[in-house]
């Protein structure tokens, strides 16, 4: 098995930033330079849906942008049973009221290990990182 390797994990946000070309698009590609990527393939879900969904991409040209930065520059993680009863954990301590963290989001620090940061930009999912211990780069 392989030693974790810290560096950073993206959540979809950052990914549909990239892919279009939103001002937070060069902070994504320094931290693709920079850092060891990774990111859910739940999060890659995210991504494709929220990119055909909501912004009327085509499916095909989504799916193809997500599957070569998944191939080269960032590693796709899988959603083992591990990684999917951690995300369920993190959801259920910390869902309330007034913090709907998504299911999606949970995944995205159960993805992330020791001693690495999460890429994201949005404020939830940042304090929850935070709480959790993780270090976060604002998107």
């Amino acid at each position: 098995m392989e030693a974790h390797r810290p560096g950073v994990v993206l959540d979809a946000g950052a990914v549909i930033a990239l892919l279009r070309g939103e001002p937070a698009a060069p902070r994504v590609e320094q931290l693709l330079r920079d850092d060891h990527s990774r990111m859910s393939t739940v999060n890659a879900a995210e991504t494709v849906d929220v990119l055909v969904r909501r912004y009327g991409w085509a499916a095909a040209d989504v799916v193809a942008g997500v599957e070569q930065l998944l191939s080269t520059v960032v590693d796709a993680v899988p959603a083992s049973l591990d990684v999917a009863t951690q995300a369920g954990d993190l959801r259920a301590r910390h869902f309330r009221r007034d913090q709907r963290i998504s299911l999606a989001d949970c995944f995205v620090l159960a993805t992330a290990g020791p001693g690495d940061s999460v890429a994201t930009g949005d404020e939830l999912l940042a304090t929850v990182a935070r709480d959790e211990g993780f270090a976060v780069v604002p998107l």
